[in-house]
């Protein structure tokens, strides 16, 4: 969203991705990882130009993005689009995750290659992985 404040809630069918957003900021909180399962396949619609996210009838809408994005596919994006801000979003399971854990699962994610470069291939994310490895290896 760019820091700008919509109607969209990201959700990933990645858990690897769920979890690094939820340890990735706040280290001193503790995080949740929050499960959602798609009760009802109507509301799972591929993106395309028709999608009306002010259309109060139809309610929340599960919208697969256009995959020709890296940041979609790398993030196995998936998009709740809210017709009305007052609705929330309701998830299915809640799962705690101890602020004490957050940075050991951020290093075990690394090991595997999910980190701020892959979630956000950019060239200023490269630069600044290189810098991070580059600094370690002193």
């Amino acid at each position: 969203h760019y820091g700008l404040k919509t109607r969209v809630l990201d959700w990933s069918r990645n858990i690897a991705v769920a979890l690094y957003f939820a340890c990735k900021e706040h280290k001193d909180v503790d995080g949740c990882l929050y499960v959602k399962k798609i009760h009802n396949s109507t509301c799972l619609i591929e993106e395309t130009e028709d999608i009306d996210p002010f259309d109060t009838l139809i309610g929340n809408q599960i919208i697969i993005p256009d995959y020709t994005d890296v940041r979609y596919r790398n993030q196995s994006a998936v998009f709740e689009i809210f017709s009305n801000p007052e609705i929330e979003s309701k998830a299915d399971y809640k799962l705690l995750i101890p602020h004490s854990l957050k940075t050991d699962i951020l290093k075990i994610l690394n090991t595997i290659g999910f980190n701020e470069l892959f979630m956000f291939p950019t060239l200023e994310n490269l630069s600044m992985d290189i810098y991070e490895r580059y600094k370690q290896s002193k």
